[in-house]
């Protein structure tokens, strides 16, 4: 599943990443906390294990016909495994308008030298030219970060897309310790910082109550640079009053227990999953944070350090976006079904609220007229509210059949905004003229849409979007007639490298595809 993806800005990554290589101390402590880990997971599966052989007992009545239920669940989860086709080749691939892109779809992947990205790789010899090739990152190549999870196992996956052969692959990816929901870059304000100046990071969300930063610019490495929140070590003094509870058969507080196998929070950190994150360069030094505690938080991320906490809303922070300009003003989408303006000067206080029809999904500020910001909701409806008018919103669309889970705006393409839905499909809209005018609708083929983004200035037709699937689309929108003939004046501007005659005599074009702009017009 590919729950969140996010383009870097080109030529912000190091044409070459270093690679990170552990001290022996180093390898001591993360072997003496993978025996931890081990040793609280089989605590916590000794317990399921209680529950599941207290079921037993008050069913031994009904054992026999249970017995025969698990044979045939047995013998129906032997045949899902179709192990007589293990050794088949298995490759996927998507066309996203004309074009045929190759999908990772699992994070198994071989490289091209043979051997397994999750195994030691071969040390570098500096003489070995075609080892650099592989390793170097291009100033003309696209990067996309992509948070994944596959059998429970969840990453940070860092991403390479050519424009020249529209090939797409995993360059290096890092470990994550929980379902990711949020990505947020931070990055040195400009590309052409000086070494000592720039950094290269992302801030990730899951549902851990910490938020890790990773450095995007080191190849190899396990533990994020920074961390904010999250928990201490377990203190001895809990696990021995743990322990002796547990011995004499008391029943055990749930904090107590929590506290005991996995740590006390740390002061002032989350206390339930991360669900969204929010940075801007005018302050480089800030985060902000929301979080499944209901609380919005504010962080010196580079010192872990909460320096405010907000509790703008009844509950869980879906979504949150600070404005273009107004680096102090923050919209927060929550499950209680309103939006928040907070002035984060002020500690939020006279908050504007507005109200919508279901659980809000994704907020976001038009950058093309900051007066304006755009909800999706579960209900699949889209509204625009102007934030200096909260009694009702500018227009309401119902924009999708089911949840509209992620919105885009192209930030360098006016009025043009990206919505994606758990009904599959992608839909591009012209606001320009005050309303929402769908210009284009694609089903990529990769299940429900959980993410998407519009890449840079110098590609900014090219949307990557992740589903339940497990795949990445890389989808290019002027190979749609009807994107070519809107926007054609941003072509000229912004593609100049980008030509159109010539890719479209590489690749044909899809005639359904053309008449879905036209029939899609709303």
């Amino acid at each position: 599943m590919i729950s969140a993806v996010r383009w870097l800005p080109r030529g912000a990554a190091k044409s070459n990443p270093e690679r990170f290589e552990m001290s022996p101390a180093e390898l001591a402590m993360l072997k003496k906390a993978n025996e931890l880990n081990t040793e609280t997971q089989e605590e916590l599966k000794a317990d399921r294990m209680q529950e599941l052989n207290a079921r037993d007992e008050m069913s031994d009545s009904d054992s026999e016909s249970n017995d025969n239920d698990n044979a045939e669940e047995d013998d129906e989860f032997m045949k899902s495994l179709k192990l007589e086709k293990y050794d088949d080749e298995d490759e996927h691939s998507i066309l996203t308008g004309a074009s045929e892109l190759s999908i990772a779809g699992t994070n198994m992947e071989v490289r091209d030298d043979g051997t397994d990205q999750y195994l030691e790789l071969p040390e570098v010899n500096d003489d070995d030219s075609e080892d650099d090739e592989d390793i170097v990152i291009k100033a003309t190549d696209n990067i996309c970060l992509v948070g994944r999870t596959d059998d429970e196992q969840s990453t940070l996956e860092v991403y390479v897309y050519e424009d020249d052969d529209c090939t797409l692959y995993v360059h290096h990816d890092f470990p994550l310790p929980a379902f990711p929901l949020a990505l947020e870059y931070i990055g040195s304000g400009s590309t052409q910082a000086e070494d000592n100046q720039r950094h290269n990071f992302v801030a990730v969300g899951t549902f851990q109550p910490q938020i890790e930063i990773w450095n995007l610019d080191v190849m190899d490495v396990l533990e994020p640079n920074f961390v904010c929140g999250g928990r201490d070590d377990p203190n001895p003094e809990t696990v021995a009053k743990f322990k002796k509870y547990k011995k004499k058969k008391k029943k055990i507080p749930k904090k107590m227990k929590e506290a005991a196998l996995l740590g006390e929070f740390k002061e002032d950190s989350h206390t339930d999953a991360v669900m969204c994150l929010g940075w801007h360069n005018a302050h480089p030094e800030r985060l902000v944070s929301g979080s499944a505690d209901h609380t919005v938080k504010t962080w010196d991320w580079s010192q872990g350090r909460c320096t405010s906490t907000l509790t703008p809303h009844g509950d869980k922070i879906q979504s949150l976006a600070i404005h273009p300009t107004e680096a102090s003003m923050v919209l927060t989408g929550s499950y209680d079904r309103t939006v928040g303006m907070l002035d984060l000067r002020n500690q939020g206080q006279n908050m504007v609220k507005f109200q919508v029809d279901s659980d809000v999904e994704k907020v976001v500020w038009n950058p093309n007229s900051q007066q304006h910001c755009l909800v999706s909701c579960e209900s699949g409806s889209l509204h625009c509210f102007d934030v200096r008018k909260a009694d009702k919103p500018v227009f309401t669309i119902q924009a999708h059949e089911k949840a509209a889970s992620c919105l885009a705006f192209n930030r360098h393409v006016p009025n043009l905004l990206a919505t994606g839905s758990l009904d599959h499909t992608v839909k591009l809209w012209d606001l320009s003229d005050g309303s929402a005018k769908c210009v284009l609708s694609k089903n990529l083929d990769i299940g429900a849409i959980f993410s998407l983004d519009f890449n840079d200035p110098q590609s900014p037709f090219l949307i990557a979007a992740g589903g339940s699937k497990g795949h990445v689309a890389v989808f290019d929108t002027l190979l749609n007639r009807g994107m070519r003939q809107n926007y054609k004046q941003y072509i000229k501007k912004n593609t100049d490298h980008y030509d159109l005659d010539t890719e479209l005599t590489k690749m044909s074009l899809d005639d359904d595809d053309d008449n879905a702009s036209s029939d899609d017009q709303q």
